[in-house]
């Protein structure tokens, strides 16, 4: 069992596992950073004061994206109105 740990594919195996997070946690306080500075810059209550630090943000990006409805108004084409981008 050791030497299966031990062996070239467990090591780049376990190589890549230590990248890939690094690279997802990099990325994670680059947009941390981003933006609070963008709100601190547009004074913006968002992700400048949500939760300890702003961290509470992406939370809350997440349930408003949950609970935004489409609105299709009634004058409008049912089908080109599923079509675009909302």
């Amino acid at each position: 069992m050791s030497e299966l740990l031990l062996s070239p594919a467990a090591f780049a195996f376990y190589l890549i596992l230590v990248v890939v997070n690094a690279l997802l946690g990099a990325v994670a306080i680059m947009t941390w950073i981003e933006r609070r500075v963008c709100g601190v810059i547009q004074f913006r209550w968002g992700p400048n004061r949500v939760g300890p630090f702003g961290l509470l943000q992406p939370l809350a990006d997440g349930i408003k994206f949950i609970w935004k409805e489409d609105v299709i108004p009634p004058e409008a084409s049912r089908r080109n109105q599923e079509r675009t981008p909302s």
